[in-house]
């Protein structure tokens, strides 16, 4: 699991593993940290084809302060952001997940078995518009 942060052009960011998010649940984590913001946090999943093998990546929530918030679904929990942020957080994101060095270490993309086919989806409401 990428334990460092990784430096990409919008910024920094790291997979953070699993994790026990807000809901008590497991939840796959990231890190991001853009110029002049705190480390803020999101949720992804694995969105796997019907062959159960090659798989996207959705991007399911982001705008969290503290790691262990990830899932709280209270809206208060998540920092709001205007579009030229988003802009830029989706860039650093899409970044992330295209990165190997990023991937290494972290399941699913250490399944023999599993292929990464390259796709970042934003799911609806994933981030808080300022």
């Amino acid at each position: 699991m990428g334990d460092s942060l990784i430096n990409f052009e919008d910024g920094s960011a790291r997979l953070a593993g699993t994790i026990r998010g807000g809901d008590e649940a497991g939840h796959f984590a990231f890190e991001l940290r853009l110029d002049s913001l705190p480390a803020l946090y999101g949720e992804w999943r694995p969105k796997f084809e019907a062959n159960g093998n090659e798989f996207d990546v959705e991007i399911v929530s982001f705008g969290y302060l503290i790691l262990e918030n990830v899932s709280n679904p209270n809206p208060g929990a998540r920092r709001k952001f205007s579009a030229e942020q988003i802009k830029v957080i989706q860039r650093l994101i899409a970044t992330l997940f295209s990165s190997a060095e990023a991937r290494k270490g972290t399941p699913p993309f250490t399944s023999k078995k599993g292929h990464f086919l390259g796709g970042v989806l934003f799911l609806p409401g994933w981030i808080i518009l300022s």
